[in-house]
C-alpha cells in the first residue's frame, strides 16, 4: 500500500523568513502559536512513525505542492493551526 501524507504548514513554518521581524501582539498569543506549531510537528511525526512501523510506503507533500491527481492508494491530511 502506498500512502500520500499531505500536511499544512503551521503559521511559524510559513513565516520562517519573517520570524525575526514578526512581533506577536502578546506573550500569550506567541505561546499559543508556538504550542500549535509543536503539536503540528508532533502529529506529522506520529503519523509517519505509525505508518512506517506498519511497513507502509509513505510519500510526504506540503499542501501547496499537491498535484491534481495522485497515484497513492490512500491520502491522509494533517496539520494547520
Amino acid at each position: 500500500m502506498r500512502v500520500l501524507l499531505v500536511y499544512k504548514r503551521s503559521f511559524i513554518e510559513t513565516q520562517k523568513n519573517l520570524r525575526k521581524r514578526w512581533r506577536p501582539p502578546s506573550f500569550a498569543y506567541a505561546r499559543r502559536i508556538e504550542r500549535s506549531d509543536h503539536e503540528n510537528r508532533l502529529t506529522k511525526q506520529e503519523v509517519v512513525r505509525s505508518l512506517a512501523a506498519a511497513g507502509v510506503h509513505i510519500d510526504i507533500l506540503w499542501r501547496g505542492h499537491l498535484p491534481s491527481r495522485v497515484k497513492e492508494d490512500l491520502v491522509i491530511t494533517v496539520g494547520g493551526d
